[in-house]
């Protein structure tokens, strides 16, 4: 009894642990989906807006650009239109140099550069100011060849034009501006052209760079400072176009662009910035996951928790008391779990089922008792009606065979006796049937060779001249114990009814599902309207006939079924139909 209650409890036990580990999985699951989709969706789009943020500066500083090129025309117009350089142009007087041209001058309106060419591009003076050490140095020699005369930067379609660009130099990209050299009132003829040049550094980058919050920096063939990366990036990239690229470590991202000078040389422009957009939604991410997880198990322990209160504690409470009451232990048969819930009209029904159950058994064995007894009358009432016609027949036989002899004088009184001794062995043979008839069904079905059966049934009976085949071979079929009584009435009734039997011969079939076994004779056959009337009880009154209602009756038992398909005037045929799983062919016979 121990072990079948620990048993029940590990029954409880096992459903809290695949219900456990089911809620587990199924939560596992869920958030791993969500965390798949956070992730893939969520950081996706920051990295977007990330790139799109970088592409946002790379265009600011592109127009800071710009910006500080036009900041560059207003000392160009204040130099190029005023009647003092006018003048200089044409007489390179040294009082201009000396007052306008020293290095404090220039750096006040943050000029590197200033050249002063005629009208075809010559160069008449120019000078520059180192952007880090402050020193003004004059033109290097090959100046000229970076803008040599009739340059399209010096080509301006009108007096009051003015051109802008980038002049990549040895020493870096510089922003340059020209302008026609005019008087006062902006009238010509112009005298020559001015050039005014900013060095494209990081102090002119500065404040872009304060206003970005991100260094910038500028990068060209020949740059030392250059890595690989920008190298590579300057001579792929075309002129206008934006390059991202995130570094495996350090948490930057930066943004690539690249400008042409007035030459069309490439000059790289890279910004650099930290990705506090990116790191900060993925962390955001992960604290809103970890808190989802924090969640998860909350909710799973509060289901469990549930689970385990509503249902397994008072589950396993009504697997005791089914237990209690399949073992015959008291009980009240009172519902004492409350709700209205499963469990509780489980355990209503199952009440009610026991109660009925109860009830059907007591009925069941009243009358099995009532059933027991009749069959033992009805067994007691055959055999003593046997007896008494036995003992009856025998006194009858004997008085008969007496007053034959007494009467052989006599043809007529012989003859009527003749025809009672055939009354008498139908007597005989009914008394025989009903002793058949009272065993059959009282043992359980067996399987059984056909053809052995067939020889057996055929040992109880004179054939005389009559041949036979049998061609079952190793056929067995699942039938009543009687089957060889079967068989013998069979064979009887070809003997006897047959006429000018000379062949009987039994063979069989096989179709998907069932199989036939096939008995004929080459006899007169059974007329066409006594087919089915051969195996009702009462239609005839031969003794044989009476043997073929006994033969479906045995057949029927375990769902074999019998008719005659004979030609009459040609032999009787009896196809005998086995239904499937009732037959089978035994290889070890």
């Amino acid at each position: 009894m121990q072990k079948t209650k620990d048993k029940g409890t590990k029954v409880i036990m096992d459903i809290s642990k695949k219900t456990l580990l089911l809620l587990s999985l199924a939560f596992i699951v869920l958030f791993c989906i969500i965390a798949g989709v956070s992730l893939f969706l969520y950081a996706g789009q920051l990295g977007s807006l990330e790139q799109q943020q970088v592409t946002t500066e790379v265009k600011e500083v592109t127009n800071a650009i710009s910006n500080e090129l036009d900041d560059l025309t207003n000392p160009l117009h204040d130099w190029s239109y005023w009647d003092e350089t006018y003048r200089f142009a044409l007489d390179l007087n040294k009082d201009y140099i000396s007052q306008n041209l020293d290095e404090q001058s220039l750096s006040t309106i943050s000029v590197n550069l200033f050249v002063l060419t005629d009208t075809q591009g010559n160069i008449i003076y120019g000078t520059m100011v180192d952007p880090l050490t402050g020193h003004q140095s004059p033109l290097p020699e090959n100046f000229n060849q970076y803008i040599p005369p009739y340059h399209p930067f010096l080509n301006h379609t009108s007096l009051l034009g003015t051109n802008t660009g980038i002049l990549l130099l040895p020493t870096g990209p510089m922003m340059i501006a020209s302008s026609p050299v005019l008087n006062n009132s902006r009238e010509g003829p112009s005298h020559g052209i001015l050039v005014l040049g900013r060095s494209l550094d990081k102090q002119t980058f500065a404040p872009i760079s304060r206003i970005t919050g991100n260094p910038i920096s500028v990068h060209w063939n020949g740059d030392r400072s250059a890595d690989n990366l920008q190298l590579s990036l300057l001579k792929q990239m075309n002129p206008g176009s934006v390059a991202i690229d995130i570094p495996r470590t350090g948490g930057i991202i930066s943004g690539y662009t690249v400008i042409s000078d007035v030459n069309g040389q490439k000059i790289l422009i890279v910004t650099d910035q930290p990705r506090d957009l990116y790191e900060n939604g993925i962390q955001l991410i992960r604290t809103y996951l970890l808190l989802f997880a924090f969640v998860i198990v909350v909710t799973l322990f509060i289901v469990l928790l549930i689970i385990d209160q509503v249902i397994l504690k008072r589950l396993n409470y009504l697997t005791k008391r089914i237990r209690k009451i399949g073992q015959g232990q008291n009980d009240d048969m009172k519902p004492e779990l409350t709700g209205n819930d499963e469990i509780t009209l489980l355990e209503q029904a199952v009440l009610t089922a026991h109660n009925d159950l109860k009830k059907s058994e007591r009925e069941l064995t009243k009358f099995s008792t009532s059933l027991a007894i009749a069959n033992k009358k009805l067994n007691l009432l055959s055999q003593l009606t046997r007896k008494d016609l036995t003992n009856q027949t025998f006194i009858l036989s004997s008085y008969l065979e007496l007053a034959k002899h007494q009467l052989n004088t006599q043809e007529s009184a012989i003859d009527s006796l003749e025809q009672s001794f055939v009354a008498l062995r139908f007597i005989n043979m009914t008394i025989e049937f009903s002793k058949d008839y009272q065993d059959m069904g009282e043992k359980p079905p067996v399987w059984q060779n056909l053809k052995t059966t067939l020889l057996l049934g055929l040992s109880h009976i004179s054939m005389g001249n009559i041949r036979h085949s049998i061609e079952t071979g190793d056929f067995e079929i699942f039938a009543d114990p009687l089957l060889e009584k079967v068989c013998q009435r069979l064979f009887e009734n070809s003997a006897l009814h047959g006429g000018h039997v000379t062949l009987v011969r039994v063979w069989h079939t096989v179709t998907p599902g069932d199989a036939t076994i096939i008995f004929e004779d080459n006899g007169i056959g059974i007329p066409q309207e006594k087919k089915e009337r051969i195996f009702l009880r009462g239609q005839d009154t031969s003794a044989s006939r009476g043997s073929l209602i006994f033969v479906r009756e045995i057949l029927d038992i375990t769902g074999i079924t019998i008719r005659e398909t004979g030609e009459p005037g040609k032999g009787a045929r009896f196809e005998i139909v086995v239904p499937d799983g009732a037959w089978r062919m035994n290889s070890n016979a």
